[in-house]
């Protein structure tokens, strides 16, 4: 979970990096860059998400 959390923060650091710096580019690449982006960023949020619900499942099953 820490290593998806930490991903995914990173990417979403380096989005706002990357478009800061290319406001005055082509904005096709800026939609390239946007899309690719999002795309990683819903990688590891799916990462990030199936790791949390696994512990939730191992934690409910201590308990139970």
């Amino acid at each position: 979970m820490a290593c998806a959390r930490w991903q995914l923060l990173n990417w979403q650091r380096a989005e706002t990096h990357e478009l800061g710096e290319s406001s005055e580019t082509d904005p096709l690449r800026q939609v390239r860059i946007t899309d690719a982006f999002s795309q990683r960023q819903a990688r590891h949020q799916r990462a990030f998400t199936k790791a949390f619900e696994r512990y939730q499942r191992s934690t409910r099953a201590l308990i139970s």
